[in-house]
């Protein structure tokens, strides 16, 4: 299963400035895996060591932090020589052993020559108290859920691939119908690894209700970690987690996605929840796209703290979350209507957020009008409307096109690529594609 962010790995490893790396994300998305790949194909040795349940490792990190005393333990552990010409050191679920991230301060300072990588979940990583978080002295990757690229390529489907790398629309026309068919299978298997890599072993003879069932454990896992950290939580706290949490499908569900307080329960209000919805940010289980109260560049100084949608991690947990049946999705074109859109959003919001943009909206005044999600590109501001199924009717697109004066805006739809004026016409798998065409 090959991952995008390798290559990110490879830039760190050859850079001339680098820093000891913080690899971290949510549960479940990989990180291990990724780690421990890049040290055996990208160095001769590999000094893996994981900190969960290792009372060793707790004794090693609790002395001195000097490199010169940890990387003789960390050999020891590892069980094999460290060279920093060809040794990659990776501390695994770094955040169970908080002074082991203390560490990597030392690392940048005293040691640069050693390749070290520490992985973990990003909450775990910054919480702990009394323990200092080596700002600066870190370079830092985030590992997020298979993209629907990723989905393609561990689906062995190499040339809707190089379509996708290529940004060749006509070719997407040509085999738009292809491309549709497995992004009903990602929006349905989402693309956290256990449920791609089943999808994978079991295509064509999938059992969709067995990957239901891991990504049920996965997000029950997540609930587990609510009460983590217990030290750090006002009383009650786990209890709002878990009432946000649960709403998600509900807020997403509706016409109008923006966020709102009392969708968790009658009469709750932000103060009971912003601290548990900053917690889910934290541990990478939600996405925060804020609204910005005009489209202009930079769309960061325009931006409205008061008002603001959610989204999950990925669109398979979503699925799972909301009780959509596989088959729903699977069966015809309902997926493209299920939830009021709900599904594409989140498809569009997750895809956007792993191509490194950072995805705001837009509403006028009284919400006659909105922008799904508006991003930068290059020194332009780019509209982007989402269009669950094949109604084009873009008022809001226009309007806003002709208000703010935008030379062009993008709409995505479950219909193939085409060229409607100051408007581009994207299928709903082709988010990848923003960075490669002159839009």
């Amino acid at each position: 299963m090959k991952r995008q962010l390798m290559a990110k790995l490879a830039e760190w490893k050859d850079s001339p400035q680098r820093k000891p790396l913080v690899l971290d994300g949510a549960r479940q998305t990989g990180k291990t895996w990724l780690a421990q790949e890049f040290g055996h194909t990208h160095f001769k040795h590999l000094a893996y060591v994981s900190l969960q349940d290792n009372e060793a490792m707790k004794t090693l990190f609790e002395g001195s932090l000097l490199p010169e005393r940890l990387i003789p333990g960390i050999a020891l552990a590892a069980g094999t020589k460290i060279d920093p010409n060809d040794t990659l050191i990776v501390l695994d679920e770094v955040q169970e052993v908080p002074r082991a991230v203390e560490s990597l301060k030392y690392f940048a300072e005293n040691a640069p020559e050693y390749p070290i990588i520490a992985t973990g979940s990003t909450l775990g990583i910054t919480i702990h108290r009394n323990v200092s978080f080596p700002v600066g002295k870190v370079d830092i990757l985030r590992l997020y859920p298979l993209t629907f690229r990723e989905f393609l390529d561990a689906c062995g489907q190499n040339e809707l691939l190089q379509i996708l790398d290529n940004a060749d629309t006509d070719m997407m026309t040509v085999f738009h119908e292809k491309f549709m068919e497995y992004l009903k299978y990602y929006m349905v298997v989402g693309g956290m690894p256990e449920a791609v890599q089943t999808f994978v072993n079991t295509y064509p003879g999938v059992d969709f209700s067995a990957i239901t069932r891991i990504q049920a454990a996965i997000e029950r896992g997540y609930r587990s970690d609510f009460s983590k950290y217990p030290d750090d939580m006002p009383q009650g706290f786990p209890l709002r987690l878990a009432q946000l949490w649960d709403s998600l499908p509900r807020q997403l569900s509706h016409e109008n996605k923006k966020f709102a307080y009392n969708a968790i329960k009658k009469g709750a209000r932000g103060r009971e929840y912003d601290l548990a919805i900053q917690r889910l940010q934290d541990s990478s289980l939600v996405t925060k796209i804020p609204r910005v109260q005009t489209v202009e560049y930079p769309l960061a100084i325009f931006e409205d703290q008061s008002a603001f949608k959610l989204f999950v991690l990925d669109v398979g947990l979503l699925r799972e979350m909301s009780g959509i049946a596989p088959q729903v999705i699977l069966n015809g074109d309902e997926v493209f209507r299920t939830a009021k859109g709900a599904l594409a959003e989140q498809l569009i919001c997750q895809e956007l957020i792993a191509a490194g943009f950072t995805p705001y909206y837009w509403t006028d005044t009284n919400a006659t009008h909105e922008l799904d999600f508006i991003i930068q590109l290059a020194d332009k501001v780019m509209p982007i409307e989402v269009k669950a199924g094949t109604n084009l009717n873009a008022t809001s697109l226009k309007y806003a096109i002709k208000k703010f004066g935008l030379p062009s805006a993008v709409r995505f739809s479950s219909l193939a690529p085409r060229h409607d004026g100051s408007i581009y016409d994207l299928p709903l798998y082709a988010v990848a594609v923003l960075n490669q065409q002159n839009i």
